[in-house]
Formats: C-alpha cells, structure tokens, sequence
C-alpha cells in the first residue's frame, strides 16, 4: 500500500480523514454500509485531474461490490492513469 497514514480529502465540502485499506477489507467495509472511495493506482489521492470516487452500499445504483469495482476500472484504469484500484476508507 502507498499511503501507510491516514489521508485528508476535502469531499461534500468537508475535510474528512480516509485510510488505504485492501480489496476484501473494502468490500466487507462496503456490505457493512461504509462509504468506499476508489481511485486508478498511478493517481495521487489529491489530484487535480481525478477525484477519488465515492461508492455506497445503499445510495447506489447497484449493491454488488465487484460490478462497483469492475465499472470504474473499466472507465477509469488504463495504462497511464493505472492498471489497478486502490480502496480508501472514511475513519
């Protein structure tokens, strides 16, 4: 993992504090209702050209984890943004 500490993002015109965790650790997180930020791996969580996305269990248009996960690689990892995600969670 890159980021070892904690990260502070400015999202929903807040500053909140998320922590890289693993792909199975964000999707139990995510069954268990936890906001779940995705971003390209070569992106740098505060960049200017892409924000983190965030996903939901409940406030979106799926509850699937992996179509979550599938969806925004399939538009969002390539071979200069990324090949890989990296998952960040709310503390």
């Amino acid at each position: 993992m890159i980021y070892k500490n904690t990260v502070s993002l400015f999202i929903w015109g807040q500053h909140r504090e998320f922590k890289q965790v693993t792909k199975p650790t964000a999707a139990k997180l995510f069954d268990d209702g936890k906001m779940i930020l995705l971003q390209s791996s070569n992106m740098p969580v505060d960049s200017f050209w892409q924000s983190p996305c965030p996903i939901l269990k409940n406030k979106s248009w799926t509850d699937d984890f992996e179509e979550h996960c599938n969806s925004f690689a399939y538009y969002n990892c390539d071979s200069e943004r990324g090949k890989y995600i990296r998952f960040f969670v709310e503390i």
